[in-house]
Formats: C-alpha cells, sequence, structure tokens
C-alpha cells in the first residue's frame, strides 16, 4: 500500500482526500493540458501575444468601413440631427455608457450592509448565549 491517499481514503479528521494529479508528459506544452482541441481550434489565435492589438486595430477598421458605408445612404429620419454621420453608433456608445454609469448610485441605494443577513455581535441579556451558538451552527435542512 503507498503512503499517497487514493481518491477514496480519508484524511485524519475524516474528510475525503482528494488523489494527487498526474503532472502532465514532458513532451506536453503547459498550455495544452486539459484544453479540448475544439477549444484549440477556435480560440487557440488568443494565445499570440499580439491577439489584443489584432483584436483593436480590427476592430478599428471595422468601424472605419461602418462610417464609411453610413456616407452612402441617404435616411429620412424624423429628426434633422439623426441624419448626421455616425448619429447611431455614437447615440448607442453614450447610451450605454450612461446605463453603465448609473448602475454605481443603483448600487449604492439599492445595496444592503454586510451584517443584513446576521445578527450583530451584541447579543441582547435575556437570551440564552448557548441557544444562539447552536442557532448559529444549524445547516439548512435541520430541525430542531
Amino acid at each position: 500500500m503507498t503512503d499517497e491517499p487514493t481518491s477514496a481514503s480519508r484524511g485524519a479528521r475524516g474528510r475525503f482526500v482528494s488523489q494527487k494529479s498526474d503532472p502532465p508528459p514532458p513532451s506536453a506544452p503547459v498550455s495544452d493540458v486539459g484544453v479540448h482541441p475544439a477549444a484549440k481550434v477556435l480560440f487557440g489565435w488568443t494565445e499570440h501575444r499580439r491577439a489584443g492589438a489584432f483584436i483593436f486595430w480590427g476592430l478599428a477598421a471595422l468601424s472605419l468601413i461602418l462610417l464609411a458605408a453610413d456616407l452612402n445612404f441617404a435616411r429620412k429620419d424624423y429628426f434633422d440631427f439623426a441624419s448626421g454621420i455616425g448619429f447611431y453608433g455614437l447615440f448607442g456608445f453614450g447610451v450605454f455608457t450612461l446605463i453603465v454609469l448609473a448602475g454605481w448610485p443603483l448600487g449604492w441605494i439599492l445595496r444592503r450592509r454586510a451584517d443584513f443577513y446576521h445578527p450583530p455581535e451584541d447579543v441582547p441579556e435575556h437570551t440564552d448565549p448557548e441557544i444562539e451558538a447552536n442557532h448559529s451552527l444549524r445547516q439548512p435542512g435541520d430541525h430542531a
């Protein structure tokens, strides 16, 4: 019998102890261990060291192409200012920014205190401390 615990063995406190995982084979790169082959095909390009720059410049080029395409369309909008170049893109970005920034005051209004669900440390004098201590150790589904 080995000294290493198996998946069905228990530790000194009676809890199950997980088996140590096998080290990766020496020939496999560290980034390939535990990666599904489909994930490697679909998202392997993101491991390139300049992937962030590719995404940024690709989105910038796409934005310029769409802005140039906006020049070729004659729109008949209800409001005159809506027919400006790139109006809908700028309007969408502005509204999105407003919604994100509105989350801060909304979170401040709706957020509860950290001790909302737990009673304060001060226990009233008429309360038996043993009852409070046992009550705090109860698990959901336990019945008194």
